[in-house]
Formats: structure tokens, sequence, C-alpha cells
């Protein structure tokens, strides 16, 4: 009995040091990388290098959203 606990404490002990791990891999700064519609002034400054001056993209990127006004999906051809 006592073998299996301390196996099974072995086992949990590794399974959270390798998530710790595993986590750390995540940027520090809480940046993701965002869904910008191709073409859209957001698109356009991000391959600048350049985050978008637009007062409604400034307001989503507050709220850590995309502006959907400038982002809007493409719609589908018929």
């Amino acid at each position: 009995m006592k073998a299996l606990l301390g196996s099974l404490t072995l086992v949990l002990a590794l399974g959270l040091a390798t998530a710790n791990v595993m986590s750390a891999d995540a940027p520090k700064d809480g940046a993701k990388k965002k869904a910008y519609t191709e073409g859209s002034c957001c698109a356009k400054a991000t391959k600048k290098g350049e985050t978008c001056k637009h007062p409604c993209c400034v307001a989503a990127e507050k709220e850590g959203k995309v502006c959907v006004k400038c982002n809007k999906p493409k719609e589908e051809k018929k």
C-alpha cells in the first residue's frame, strides 16, 4: 500500500511539474495574436509593426477585443 501511494504521489508531482513547464512557454505580457480580417486597418497596422489609431479600434483594444466595425467577417459569395 505504501508503494502504491508513493508511486501515485510521484506521478502527480511529475504531472504538476510538467504542467508548470508547459505553461511557462506562454507569452508573459498576455499578448495573444488577434484575428484581424485581412485588409482591415488593424491588419495593415499590425503588418507594419504598429497598432491601429482609429478611436473605435483603440477602445476595443483597451477591452482586449477586436473592433467589430473594422474587422467584419467576410461575406460568403453566393
